[in-house]
């Protein structure tokens, strides 16, 4: 369930996400989407689906969304979660986002092998299910076919969701 309320420069979404862990509510404020909105369309893709996660030397295929503690247990450390994609037809001047969710832990996003943005939810907001999603502009990096590289530490130390408990989204902003 989504809710928007607020004024028109400054509104604030709520949305309620049940995880098998956890029902949390989160609250983003953003008047950057309202811009991007306002000034053009947003067209969204859920990058959902089969991503490959590596720890160590071990490497698995699983399915995103899903909360660290579903796919990692009690594991407190590192993990490189990998997607490939391909980019989407037709873009002229467009710009393109990866957007991140709340994870509850740090991290860094990787576009083609070029660093796009370094991430840190390890604030108590962030922990509470208040933290905004995170925007990395991968306009620059994108590639006919692309690799996608998260690498995110978390430490779970609660019944609260940590990780990719919700989608990861490819942006498309015209």
């Amino acid at each position: 369930m989504v809710v928007v309320c607020g004024s028109p420069k400054k509104r604030i979404v709520f949305a309620a996400v049940t995880t098998k862990h956890a029902t949390f509510q989160t609250r983003c404020f953003s008047q950057q989407i309202e811009t991007m909105v306002e000034n053009g369309s947003v067209h969204r893709i859920r990058l959902a689906g089969p991503w490959q996660v590596v720890i160590g030397d071990e490497s698995r295929q699983i399915e995103l969304p899903a909360c660290w503690q579903e796919i990692l247990g009690d594991y407190g450390g590192p993990a490189i979660f990998r997607r490939s994609f391909n980019s989407p037809t037709g873009l002229k001047n467009q710009r393109l986002f990866i957007v991140l969710p709340a994870t509850g832990g740090f991290g860094t996003v990787w576009l083609n092998h070029v660093l796009v943005g370094n991430f840190n939810d390890t604030d108590v907001e962030s922990l509470s299910g208040v933290s905004p999603e995170r925007r990395f502009e991968i306009t620059q990096p994108l590639q006919r076919f692309n690799q996608l590289k998260i690498e995110l530490t978390c430490h779970p130390q609660s019944d609260l969701p940590y990780g990719l408990c919700e989608p990861v989204i490819l942006e498309i902003v015209e």
